[in-house]
């Protein structure tokens, strides 16, 4: 029988999806986006923040509610956020 999938997210391939992901999304060069600022300071707003999650799941196969950006809202902390629930997260086919 085949062993399903891990969902243990990469924490330097998700960190590093985020940064490009807000660079392209906000126009704001990838060198200019610090880990550790606030999502609002680079203007996500809610509509923003459903998209970035849908991606997110789409991109990782983790499922992150929109309100995480808020909760979480640094790209640090969502990042630690997102590796919490993935090591936790059932596996599905």
């Amino acid at each position: 029988m085949k062993q399903e999938a891990s969902t243990q997210v990469n924490l330097d391939e998700l960190r590093a999806w985020l940064i490009n992901y807000i660079s392209r999304r906000c126009d704001i060069p990838a060198a200019e986006l610090h880990s550790g600022i606030p999502f609002e300071e680079f203007g996500i707003d809610s509509v923003q923040a459903v998209e970035i999650t849908a991606e997110l799941e789409q991109e990782f196969h983790i499922p992150v509610e929109p309100t995480a950006l808020f909760e979480f809202n640094t790209i640090e902390l969502l990042v630690a956020h997102v590796s919490s629930c993935s090591s936790s997260a059932p596996t599905t086919k």
